[in-house]
């Protein structure tokens, strides 16, 4: 993956990409903490990829862990490739300060410098320098300052990951997971975006690939527009290139919040591959849902943490025909008062990994045709994939 990571030089960075690929390393890195072990060795060499996905970094013999348990990991343990147990030659930028001192103190704490590390490796291109450089040199230069677009609460998490003394870090995966990707909001926006606002009606709309919502105003951003309600420049938007295949950035002082309408926010835009929210679009006061994402062809990567759904009604139609998405995880929503459900996840049919969690139905008036086009069966709610709340199986078998 070292390889991979040098050809990052060239190219702009979108952090909230980068963060979202590397979810599941930090993930596994939170439940082997949990189990009681510590990796000690963690680099760019250790981490393998599957998808194109990082998933996990192999474990020395002395740290492995029974992987065939699934009562102790959440994730899926198929995603694992074990090491031979030999341990890889790691350059010191990626060594935290008590390891490089040679003191034999390895604690969890070491592991989040190191994997923190290998995160800024691949935001920035640039291996971070080792601690006695940064006494001399001055503190470690921030991913935004070399260029990356990414939340500044993601960045502060990352820069404290990485600080010199281990009391300062985060005391392990699961605090770090939680920093990077946790549900709790960090701040509250104070722009709302425009009512009614379509994507697809944006004039460039044909040539975006992406869209990250932030939680800052670029201010050099190159030919920035107002999509605030209020037309007070407290909602912008930016795109990162005038071409085709551009990334566009949505951006308030704390997040952008949505109005009670979401429907059709970004149906029909067949071209859009990815959409980042990053807990920076606050939806507590959207009731309407509909169609949100519905004919987006070409979408792989959906982000939707942060997500507050506790006033939704509607989601009919939300991910219909999304024929791209292999994974995708509703489990946090909060469906205790939606009422239209119908052809919410019909057409997806490259889905593979659809978590649902414990979605409430008792409201529901319209379920007809959920899960149409997507091959799956009540039979496969047993599988290590599709995770269905029982009592919702056994309540409304007729769309299964």
């Amino acid at each position: 993956m070292s390889k991979d990571l040098d050809q990052k030089k060239n190219e702009t960075r979108n952090g909230s990409r980068i963060l979202l690929s590397l979810r599941p390393a930090v993930k596994a890195l939170a439940e082997l903490h949990r189990s009681g072990k510590v990796h000690g060795n963690i680099s760019p060499e250790t981490l393998t990829g599957q998808r194109h996905v990082c998933f996990c970094f192999p474990l020395p013999e002395s740290c492995r862990v029974n992987f065939e348990s699934k009562e102790s990991f959440s994730f899926d343990v198929s995603a694992f490739s074990h090491s031979d147990g030999t341990q890889a030659q790691r350059s010191a930028g990626y060594i935290p300060p008590e390891q490089l001192l040679k003191t034999e103190i390895v604690l969890p704490q070491s592991d989040v410098y190191s994997l923190c590390a290998v995160i800024y490796r691949m935001l920035t291109g640039e291996e971070p320098a080792d601690f006695q450089k940064r006494m001399w040199v001055g503190p470690l230069e921030a991913p935004s300052e070399q260029g990356v677009i990414w939340s500044v609460w993601q960045e502060k998490a990352l820069m404290k990951g990485l600080a010199v003394l281990g009391t300062e870090r985060y005391a392990d995966g699961a605090e770090l997971y939680e920093a990077l990707y946790g549900t709790k909001k960090k701040t509250q926006a104070k722009g709302q975006l425009r009512k009614g606002w379509r994507l697809r009606e944006e004039s460039r709309a044909a040539g975006i690939r992406r869209v990250t919502f932030l939680d800052f105003v670029s201010r050099t951003a190159e030919d920035p527009w107002d999509l605030s309600e209020e037309q007070d420049g407290s909602v912008m938007a930016w795109t990162d290139s005038p071409e085709e295949g551009c990334d566009l950035y949505i951006g308030g002082e704390g997040g952008v919040a949505a109005g009670t309408d979401c429907s059709g926010m970004f149906a029909g835009c067949k071209n859009l591959m990815g959409i980042y929210f990053n807990q920076n679009f606050y939806t507590g006061s959207t009731r309407e849902m509909q169609s949100m994402f519905e004919n987006c062809g070409s979408l792989r990567d959906l982000d939707l943490s942060g997500f507050d759904t506790s006033g939704a009604v509607n989601m009919g139609s939300m991910f219909r025909r999304c024929r791209s998405l292999k994974e995708l995880d509703v489990s946090s929503f909060d469906t205790s008062r939606v009422k239209n459900m119908e052809s919410m996840f019909s057409g997806c049919v490259s889905l593979e990994n659809l978590e649902l969690g414990n979605f409430h139905i008792a409201q529901v008036k319209r379920d007809q045709h959920l899960l149409d086009g997507t091959g799956w069966r009540k039979a496969d709610a047993a599988g290590p994939y599709l995770r269905i709340a029982r009592d919702w199986l056994t309540s409304a078998p007729e769309f299964l």
